[in-house]
């Protein structure tokens, strides 16, 4: 039963063509700033190509901080950590942090949004995962 189990995984692992993308994005409060860090995993079979990401730090309508990353392509089963976005505003305010994903693979291009709260809070982590089959 084990080893059945095992080529089922295998199988679902590296063999049927699928994307599937996990984005882990954590922030950080501290006297020297407002770090977020952010890494993006292949979890899928299928390569990326045209790999881009963006972060963007909002105070209501208000941009604080931006900044894009272009990996290019990522390999299935890789992942890639970008740098830390940093900002320097008071922490008494909410802000809105807007992560936005573009790549293509074999099924075409594929633009992901996610949108995350940042309120008065020393350290906080989200986790996403897109998958098409």
């Amino acid at each position: 039963m084990g080893a059945v189990l095992l080529l089922l995984w295998a199988g679902w692992a590296y063999a049927i063509p699928r994307t599937e993308l996990r984005v882990e994005t954590v922030y950080h409060h501290s006297y020297s700033g407002n770090f977020i860090q952010c890494r993006v995993t292949n979890e899928g079979t299928l390569a990326f190509s045209g790999l881009e990401i963006e972060l963007s730090v909002w105070n209501d309508t208000l941009l604080v901080e931006q900044q894009s990353w272009r990996p290019g392509a990522l390999a299935a089963h890789q992942s890639v950590k970008l740098p830390s976005l940093v900002y320097h505003e008071p922490s008494a305010f909410d802000y809105q942090l807007l992560l936005t994903i573009r790549f293509s693979d074999g099924n075409g291009p594929h633009e992901l949004r996610w949108a995350y709260e940042i309120a008065e809070y020393g350290n906080l982590a989200w986790s996403e995962t897109y998958r098409q089959v």
